[in-house]
């Protein structure tokens, strides 16, 4: 058997996009939080000097919005996931399924998120480069976010959940203490937040006085990269082990 079902993936997909649309308000609430995240950063960085602060802030808002977005939608549906399991559906087609939607609502966030910022506050460096990087930092927030989703017993425990996951992405980074800092178990913690790869990627893109290093932007991709396949693996290991 292969390990995804594209038919079952598909239709899945399908399925989730049309509820996720057909539920107008709260779509219109997910979305509304890429303007109102853009606008306290337009606002806190509009009249300031350019700071590495203010790519920091971008990464970690779209991170918050990938993890947002997914941290209920595996919890919400318990009783019909199970339902499904019996009728022969696979986990990794589920996930996938949610994966493909909510990385599809990251990517219009991101774009609103940069094209707000960038209207207000000057940015340097490829805009498209930039969307890159915010985008992959959404999708593995997105990863991190159906984590939290499987790990959760419902709703309200995996949205409650999120900021505690996502304070090491705040505590272990270099804007807290320099890195000359983390040592032992707090470096490899460190190595293991999306946030870090996240911003040395965007980092390195707007570099104003040398040339972008693309190879090391490169590798802070395919760290991110890494970072969300773990992060999906362990939804469906979670979710796997719930059935035991």
């Amino acid at each position: 058997m292969e390990w995804l079902d594209r038919r079952q993936t598909g239709i899945l997909a399908s399925r989730y996009l049309d509820v996720i649309l057909g539920d107008a308000w709260y779509t219109l609430l997910l979305l509304a939080q890429a303007p109102v995240i853009a606008g306290l950063i337009a606002l806190r960085f509009q009249n300031a000097p350019e700071r590495p602060s203010l790519y920091f802030c971008l990464v970690l808002g779209a991170i918050w919005l990938g993890c947002v977005n997914a941290s209920r939608e595996i919890a919400k549906e318990q009783a019909i996931y199970q339902r499904e399991r019996l009728a022969g559906v696979q986990i990794s087609a589920y996930v996938v399924s949610k994966l493909q939607v909510l990385s599809l609502l990251a990517a219009v966030q991101c774009l609103l998120l940069l094209v707000i910022v960038a209207h207000f506050v000057r940015l340097h460096g490829n805009l498209a480069a930039i969307y890159l990087a915010l985008l992959s930092a959404a999708v593995a927030g997105t990863c991190l976010g159906l984590a939290i989703s499987a790990l959760a017993k419902g709703s309200d425990m995996a949205v409650g959940l999120v900021p505690v996951v996502m304070f090491p992405q705040v505590l272990f980074s270099k804007f807290v203490l320099s890195e000359r800092y983390l040592e032992g178990a707090a470096a490899w913690v460190e190595k293991a937040t999306i946030t870090k790869w996240a911003h040395d990627m965007l980092a390195e893109i707007v570099k104003r006085h040398e040339a972008v290093d693309w190879g090391a932007v490169a590798q802070s991709f395919a760290m991110l990269g890494l970072l969300a396949v773990v992060l999906f693996g362990l939804t469906c290991a979670i979710l796997k082990l719930k059935e035991l």
